[in-house]
């Protein structure tokens, strides 16, 4: 048995691989001067935001049922691990990481869980609930960049390489002094190539699209 698992673990690392991708396609010069290699190597397996047009001016992309369900695990726990000690077994260790757990994921939660933000009214693209203070670096381009930096919307295909090896896809925001910015990465192509188009759309920049 133990031979047989090995041997499926390494066909399907062999059978998936990464595709280069033809720049020319897009008719572009920019694009040939753009890199086209992953800016992560990991992803997530299910669609952690939706993509949601809350103005004309301002585009979110706010955390998926799951994500949330996901971050809501470490709260709850604290809060019955607090019933539990209140009402069964008062002990400080209880009362210690009851708090711990409860505090420290209402934290987790508030901050994994903030939304993603395109706004033309600030003129910046930002990871966090307010503009405020936000100070965009294009140079190091992490969280925060000028709507009118970004050049265009770029979609690459990558694996993620595991014992389970699998495909995933990145949406990048590519700025225009060639600088890329990671937006979203995980499994679900359709998603991807969906909430990539409505962004350049938002956006009035092109999506380059390598995949068919």
């Amino acid at each position: 048995m133990q031979i047989k698992t090995k041997t499926k673990v390494r066909l399907t690392y062999r059978n998936l691989e990464e595709r280069p991708v033809d720049p020319t396609q897009f008719n572009d010069p920019m694009a040939l001067e753009t890199e086209w290699t992953p800016l992560s190597t990991g992803a997530s397996n299910f669609a952690t935001h939706k993509l949601k047009r809350v103005s004309a001016e301002r585009l979110e992309y706010r955390p998926a049922a799951p994500t949330i369900a996901l971050f809501l695990i470490f709260p709850i726990a604290g809060i019955l691990l607090l019933l539990y000690t209140f009402l069964k077994e008062m002990s400080s260790l209880g009362l210690i990481l009851g708090l711990a757990f409860t505090v420290g994921g209402l934290l987790l939660l508030y901050y994994q869980t903030a939304p993603y933000v395109f706004d033309k009214q600030e003129g910046l693209y930002y990871k966090g609930r307010n503009a405020k203070d936000k100070q965009p670096d294009i140079e190091n381009p992490k969280k925060t960049v000028p709507l009118d930096s970004i050049y265009a919307v770029q979609i690459l295909e990558k694996v993620v390489y595991s014992n389970n090896s699998y495909y995933a896809y990145d949406i990048n925001l590519v700025l225009k002094n060639k600088k890329r910015m990671l937006f979203i990465s995980h499994t679900k192509k359709d998603r991807i190539k969906e909430d990539a188009r409505e962004i350049a759309d938002f956006l009035g920049v092109p999506v380059w699209d390598p995949l068919v």
